[in-house]
């Protein structure tokens, strides 16, 4: 009799501990304790139906990268004392300081070629006064440099705590196209401390469509089918991207080119949002390699193969009653499947005999 009762409980521990693997990636439900039926076989345990998710989901590392070209070449010669952080810029912003000089990011539409002061005329005195207008230090343009333009210029420097002089040097503005503008440094180049004889190109515009890439080891990627639904958050972000093309780096790295459900870049129309402090960014993504099935869910082991080749499971009704009964698997995860032909709340049988378990199989096929 003691011998009958430690054979019951090895089994019911056996049985606990594969259902209670599923909580790993179940979501909200996990399976209650096991209760078993007192009269039941001494090589089987009775357990409930109940409802349940499977499915499996990896956490990994999505790499965004996105061409860039050089901004502006630095004419300013001396110290770098501060370096704003790399990012997105409104007009006017300072990105970097020279000495006292402040380097700052302005709308324009051609690069500035010289210094400008009092008595100066051109388009790129224009420029400078268009800017001033668009920063509130000046009502009105105009082709001169006049007076009304040296004071808007040195209260410009005033705001900025730069050396009022009312003129502008080569080298302080950098024209972008339009603003906020998403800037990038050369960090060996411009940091505190650093030494500039000028002719150095230190900033840069992103220019071009950014790619995404999943980049895992092989063992990974096994576990990664072509057909795996992904979501690469960014700030409030969730962009959903699929696998376009896989391919092998030079170091024997798995890289699957992501783009969006429909095609085309997978941040789609908010590309612009994507900030570059860095040549490139990391995005910690969910990647959905077992889509996820709800329904009645069983312990696999209750799961066997009928003599007509059908999978079946026993039920065992309120009299005691033992009904094989025909099912359908239509998901399976660590020790759990989900299958139709039972209802929840039902009772089945499981480790029964020797049968074998039929679920489908774990590893996605590539």
């Amino acid at each position: 009799m003691r011998s009958h009762r430690v054979v019951r409980a090895a089994m019911v521990a056996v049985l606990a501990a594969a259902t209670g693997a599923l909580g790993f990636w179940a979501g909200r439900t996990t399976m209650r304790p096991i209760e078993v039926d007192s009269d039941a076989p001494a090589s089987a345990v009775v357990v409930p139906v109940q409802q349940q998710t499977v499915g499996r989901t990896l956490t990994l590392n999505v790499t965004v990268t996105q061409p860039r070209q050089p901004l502006a070449v630095n004419s300013l010669a001396g110290v770098v004392t501060q370096v704003a952080k790399a990012g997105t810029f409104e007009n006017g912003a300072v990105l970097y300081t020279v000495g006292p000089d402040r380097v700052r990011v302005v709308v324009g539409s051609f690069p500035f070629y010289r210094d400008l002061t009092v008595e100066d005329t051109g388009a790129d005195v224009r420029q400078l006064r268009d800017i001033l207008v668009d920063l509130k230090y000046l009502k009105e343009s105009g082709t001169r440099f006049d007076w009304a333009t040296q004071v808007a210029v040195k209260a410009w420097q005033k705001k900025l705590g730069a050396p009022q002089t009312g003129s502008v040097k080569l080298g302080e503005l950098v024209v972008v196209k339009k603003a906020p503008a998403s800037i990038r440094y050369d960090t060996e180049l411009l940091r505190v401390g650093a030494l500039l004889v000028g002719g150095e190109k230190l900033v840069f515009v992103s220019d071009g469509t950014p790619s995404f890439e999943l980049i895992v080891a092989e063992e990974q990627a096994r576990l990664i089918p072509q057909t795996a639904t992904i979501v690469v958050p960014y700030e409030k972000q969730k962009w959903p991207a699929v696998i376009a093309e896989v391919s092998r780096d030079q170091q024997g790295q798995v890289v699957h080119e992501l783009t969006a459900p429909r095609g085309g870049p997978v941040c789609g129309t908010q590309c612009a949002l994507l900030a570059f402090t860095s040549p490139e960014l990391t995005l910690l993504s969910s990647v959905q390699v077992v889509p996820p099935v709800t329904g009645p869910a069983v312990p696999a082991a209750a799961v066997s193969v009928g003599a007509d080749g059908q999978a079946v499971v026993t039920v065992v009704t309120s009299d005691g009653t033992r009904e094989v009964r025909k099912v359908t698997v239509t998901g399976s995860q660590d020790g759990v499947a989900v299958v139709e032909g039972v209802t929840v709340g039902e009772q089945v049988e499981a480790l029964a005999g020797s049968s074998t378990a039929v679920v489908p199989s774990a590893e996605p096929s590539r």
